[in-house]
């Protein structure tokens, strides 16, 4: 009987054994070892990058007429250094995006902010049109992949449920560069002259690059993984207090085609620089959707701010100084629109609670911003008319900043 009561304990013991994990005691990995304060300095971080791009493009619309009185130059030309601004703001997030994915966040933002530096400094010096054009070009390929890298670097340090806390201040910066810009560029253009316009970019975009040299870590995970790996060479700030020990790994950090970032190849290189990649994602039916329509009014929202400033002074006789102070409709719409939008309304935050329980009508919402496009469009004819009140053309300007958020 002893023996059976032994063989049944030692079987009892097996089975145990059997159902017990097998490696209890694994070390959980955390998504990041970043501490709370370095995400704050890195939502600061990439918010206030995220202004330059707007606020480069909208600091611009006041000073069209003067640009082309003092280059001897049409109105058409100078609005087509808007358009080419545009086009170049739309392929550098692709191309710089996935550099940024593989060789580091740090480094593409150095070197897209130091080109913007010296695209400022060219055009604050230039006096032919040719040189104008290029140079804005340049100006918007520096400033403008800054938006996608910040969200880069959002994924890398928060997981999704955090990451609206880093994303919604990169969002505000945004728009307030598209609210205070026309307001800044109307003010220099009227009192110093449009070259002091790019004099002010370059100081600010001058003063960020050092920032940025001093205090920007590493995130990119291909670099550093989730912290612990320690960055090599410009992928490390320059403060020493600002070199954020995280870990003491020796493990190689790998890119996301499988190599090690030192023998990353010039093939991988030119993959992950492939703007075109990004072109599948229309393929798919509701992302396709989605950029359409947002392309739609953001295209229609560019073409009536450029026109803006020469229907201003031509028929209502502004001048530049006053020209920016009439884009401040578009802050109107995109401060009402931010407070619906978190409810800081008493009205709106009864609405968002009793729907807070059903499905978002993405169909509906739609149907709203067409109908919102409609109306803000079709009433332009008006703005030709001596008659027309000026509340008019700035209640568009504030019906396409409701669209645009």
């Amino acid at each position: 009987m002893t023996n059976t009561l032994c063989q049944e304990e030692d079987a009892t013991e097996l089975e145990a054994q059997a159902g017990a994990p097998a490696t209890p005691n694994l070390p959980t990995v955390p998504y990041t070892v970043f501490s709370r304060s370095t995400i704050r300095l890195l939502t600061a971080l990439i918010g206030t990058a995220s202004i330059f791009s707007s606020l480069s493009a909208n600091i611009y619309f006041p000073s069209i007429s003067a640009l082309s009185r003092s280059l001897h130059t049409s109105i058409q030309k100078i609005n087509l250094t808007i358009t080419l601004y545009i086009v170049v703001q739309a392929i550098s997030p692709a191309l710089l995006g996935g550099l940024a994915d593989n060789i580091g966040r740090r480094l593409i933002y150095l070197i897209s902010f130091s080109v913007y530096v010296f695209a400022n400094l060219g055009l604050a010096l230039q006096n032919e049109y040719p040189a104008l054009l290029v140079l804005r070009m340049l100006q918007s390929f520096g400033c403008s992949a800054a938006i996608a890298i910040g969200f880069g670097v959002a994924a890398d340090v928060a997981v999704p449920v955090e990451r609206g806390g880093m994303l919604g201040p990169a969002s505000i910066a945004m728009n307030l560069g598209t609210c205070l810009g026309p307001l800044l560029g109307g003010l220099l253009v009227k009192n110093a002259g449009w070259r002091w316009m790019f004099w002010v970019l370059l100081i600010f975009g001058a003063l960020f690059l050092l920032i940025l040299s001093a205090l920007l870590p590493e995130t990119a995970r291909s670099v550093v993984g989730n912290g612990e790996i320690e960055a090599p060479g410009w992928n490390r700030p320059l403060l020493p207090h600002a070199k954020f020990k995280t870990g003491k790994s020796t493990r190689q950090p790998s890119n996301s085609f499988g190599h090690s970032s030192e023998g990353l190849r010039t093939r991988d290189l030119c993959r992950a620089a492939n703007p075109f990649r990004s072109l599948r994602l229309l393929l798919h039916r509701d992302i396709g959707l989605v950029v359409w329509s947002s392309a739609i009014v953001y295209a229609a929202y560019y073409v009536i701010q450029a026109s803006m400033p020469q229907i201003l002074e031509n028929t209502y006789g502004f001048n530049e100084q006053e020209v920016g102070l009439s884009y401040l409709a578009i802050g109107e719409g995109v401060v009402w629109r931010l407070c619906e939008r978190y409810g800081l309304s008493i009205i709106v935050s009864s609405q968002r609670c009793e729907l807070c329980t059903e499905q978002p009508n993405i169909k509906d919402k739609f149907l709203n911003s067409g109908a919102s496009y409609l109306l803000a469009t079709l009433p332009l004819k008006l703005l030709l008319k001596q008659s027309t009140v000026l509340s008019t053309p700035r209640a568009l300007d504030k019906g396409l900043s409701l669209m645009r958020l």
